[in-house]
């Protein structure tokens, strides 16, 4: 089977399912040397997080994508079976560009659109890869590690009776947006609880105002698609915020600049999202998460 992707999370669950060898064309974002069929106009683009919410702005207001497909690279590639999203269309391309580009190819690849927008739906996209590519054992296997891991937390969770702790997840700097989709239950199978998330939905702008009110215990900065070094200049812009100094997570020192991808990417590394978060909000039982850790740095006060 020749299969595209044109999302990282499927890319990542495709290889994890041992299908890495049928993939012959990718997105932009996605590692490795495979053909990258879907590109973006920000590529080329040296901008800062600020920089970025206002191209994407611009784009949404005239009505434009972000994102383009390599129409004669697709067509060489004459693809099986193309997996899409219809999630976020800020962040990926979406079904509807997809399927006016197949209809100009001449062969006819299934199309499946991968839509979660709570946990739950991710690991049932998990399935839903796998038994599209004709592997659903290999699906139940690696859906079933998955869900071992997370026990693990949980036991250890209600073994410990530790309190709750509350986490304000801050999925962009500039202008900040606070977590939606499926970040919310990951915060809550960590041990904690976001009073500003927006389970199930898109993440939604913030007032500055409302994090000073809501003063959580730990601060997740993790923004989708920036460098660990923009996310840590965007770190110093936020310094200079009203009250930054005063947050409860800042003077304990629980400011942490994460890795975006184990949030915002719908696929099995989700899982090491929760598993990070578990050490972040509860150190003493997951193991410290501490700056020289791959996956996340302890931002200075």
């Amino acid at each position: 089977m020749r299969i595209c992707s044109f999302l990282p999370a499927a890319t990542y669950t495709l290889c994890q399912l041992g299908l890495a060898d049928q993939v012959v064309g990718t997105t932009f974002e996605c590692p490795g040397n495979k053909p990258k069929v879907v590109r973006s106009r920000l590529e080329e683009r040296a901008l800062d997080a600020g920089g970025i919410d206002a191209a994407v702005a611009s784009a949404q207001k005239e009505g434009h994508s972000l994102y383009y497909i390599d129409e004669p690279l697709l067509a060489e590639l004459a693809p099986d079976l193309i997996f899409t999203q219809d999630v976020c269309p800020v962040c990926q391309i979406d079904t509807d560009q997809v399927q006016q580009a197949v209809q100009k190819l001449p062969c006819d690849p299934v199309i499946v659109p991968l839509l979660p927008k709570r946990l739950e739906e991710v690991f049932q996209d998990i399935l839903k890869i796998a038994n599209a590519t004709g592997y659903p054992d290999r699906g139940e296997h690696l859906l079933g590690q998955l869900r071992d891991r997370v026990e693990a937390i949980q036991r250890t969770l209600r073994s410990s009776g530790s309190p709750t702790k509350s986490l304000f997840f801050m999925e962009w700097p500039d202008p900040v947006f606070n977590s939606g989709h499926w970040i919310p239950d990951m915060i809550r199978l960590a041990g904690g609880f976001d009073p500003l998330a927006n389970p199930g939905g898109y993440s939604r702008r913030m007032e500055w105002q409302d994090i000073l009110d809501a003063d959580p215990e730990v601060i997740v900065i993790a923004p989708c698609g920036l460098s660990r070094e923009q996310s840590l200049e965007e770190m110093q812009k936020l310094k200079k915020q009203e009250g930054w100094g005063n947050l409860q997570a800042v003077c304990d020192g629980q400011v942490y600049l994460a890795d975006g991808d184990l949030f915002t990417c719908p696929g099995p590394d989700l899982v090491k999202g929760i598993e990070l978060l578990a050490g972040m909000l509860h150190p003493s039982l997951h193991g410290a998460v501490t700056i020289q850790n791959s996956s996340a740095i302890a931002a200075l006060k």
